[in-house]
């Protein structure tokens, strides 16, 4: 078996030891402010090709990954509640 990382085209170790560091360092606040904000600029799109553009780009699924990651590990830590959806 290969030691051997492989990163996506135009990603090298140093990139995503910045990354790492970027989001290591924050606290939650700021964690939060940065997801809003990302979220924000995701739901201006006006077009589905708009989404379908947005959506194909690899730090919208490292952003959606992030966020299932993050919604998961509150849930598992019994910060969420149920939501309801009937009136």
């Amino acid at each position: 078996m290969s030691n051997t990382l492989k990163f996506p085209p135009d990603w090298d170790e140093e990139r995503v030891r910045r990354v790492l560091e970027h989001y290591e360092s924050q606290d939650e606040d700021e964690a939060v402010a940065e997801d809003e904000a990302a979220v924000k600029d995701l739901a201006q799109p006006e077009s589905e090709q708009q989404w379908d553009g947005l959506f194909a780009r690899p730090e919208s699924q490292d952003l959606l990954e992030r966020l299932a990651d993050e919604t998961l590990s509150k849930h598992r830590a019994g910060r969420t509640c149920p939501l309801s959806f009937e009136e």
